[in-house]
């Protein structure tokens, strides 16, 4: 009698896990930041292989046990990070330990042959943004001041935003810095470049929960955050091409809310070159940014003091194609890229 009542109450726990796996219609894994498997629509060679990639991906309890395997890791094996993603409070860091001079170089070569070629008689600037980790006290990573450094020999003015941000500027669980928090680097872009600069009001539009790039090392077991964007009714009629998508984008991509990347609600996330326009603005500035993806959520700031904006990405456009582009040289130039890219700047063309 008592094996029948055993056997009946692991027959009952397998029956209820295979209910949970099979009714799982989740897509997205972000304990994971992958899109999960899902049940094959056709009977062919390929079936019973993706039948089992489908299990796997919606087994019961599945994020659960990847958080147990955090938890082992870093409480009772006392590990400090978890492929190279370190854990200080509520914030997650991922560690880079070196400065990679050779890497400076070929940011600094790279961007010297653009400025040479095609902006020699115009003002060219340098926002390098720090990582988050140089707002700790951290010894597991370099110092800002290495990264200023390793600039000298670029030829545009840095502007220096170190005291612009601290820790609170950037989210708990990605790499990036907030758009909320971005006032005084807004403010010292202006000051230093001299600029004309139209202020608009803002509608302060929030987004949770935001799992950034850095969640997943952690099983779950770190804080998620609260993502802002700040839009305006100005945005209404701004008009911006994008090259990838061959047409007109929004200033913002509600869309991508909820997506593996919701940062990418910023301009539409990653893109090879965009173009901004706002007939609205009557001052005959321009700007053109080189830039990665810190710049998405400033860019959006800077809108409504610009006739033109012209945003290009060298990760997904080779400098060699820019003569393609027709830039015109009466234009400001910005170089906005934080320190990841600066240090291991070899995916810039």
């Amino acid at each position: 009698m008592k094996n029948k009542i055993i056997i009946s109450i692991f027959t009952a726990i397998i029956v209820i896990m295979a209910i949970f796996t099979i009714t799982n219609d989740a897509t997205i894994s972000y304990t994971e930041r992958r899109r999960l498997s899902s049940f094959p629509d056709n009977f062919d060679s390929d079936f019973y292989e993706e039948v089992d990639d489908y299990l796997i991906d919606h087994f019961y309890l599945r994020d659960e046990f990847l958080k147990l395997h955090s938890f082992v890791s870093t409480y009772l094996f006392q590990n400090k990070d978890i492929d190279g993603v370190y854990k200080e409070g509520n914030y997650l860091f991922m560690m880079d330990k070196k400065i990679d001079e050779e890497s400076f170089k070929h940011f600094i070569d790279l961007h010297n042959e653009i400025i040479e070629k095609f902006f020699k008689d115009s003002a060219v600037y340098m926002i390098p943004v720090p990582l988050k980790n140089h707002y700790i006290d951290s010894t597991l990573d370099y110092d800002y001041e290495e990264i200023i450094k390793n600039l000298e020999g670029l030829n545009a003015q840095i502007i220096d935003i170190y005291d612009d941000l601290s820790l609170d500027s950037y989210y708990y669980s990605d790499l990036h810095w907030r758009q909320e928090k971005l006032d005084e680097v807004v403010d010292s872009f202006f000051e230093i470049t001299g600029l004309m600069r139209n202020d608009i009001a803002y509608d302060y539009q929030s987004y949770s929960p935001f799992y950034g790039s850095y969640y997943s090392y952690y099983g779950g077991l770190s804080s998620y955050d609260e993502l802002i964007y700040m839009d305006s009714p100005y945005f209404d009629d701004i008009s911006i091409y994008s090259m990838d998508s061959g047409g007109e984008i929004e200033v913002y991509d509600t869309s991508a809310l909820g997506s593996i990347d919701s940062y990418s609600v910023f301009l539409d996330g990653p893109s090879s070159y965009i173009r901004i326009e706002n007939t609205k603005a009557n001052n005959g500035q321009k700007l053109i940014v080189f830039r990665d993806s810190y710049a998405s959520s400033f860019i959006p700031l800077l809108i409504s003091s610009f006739s033109q904006i012209e945003v290009i990405d060298l990760r997904y456009y080779s400098s060699s194609l820019l003569d393609d582009l027709n830039l015109d040289e009466d234009v400001t130039v910005l170089f906005l890229y934080g320190a990841q890219i600066m240090n291991s700047s070899y995916s810039l063309r």
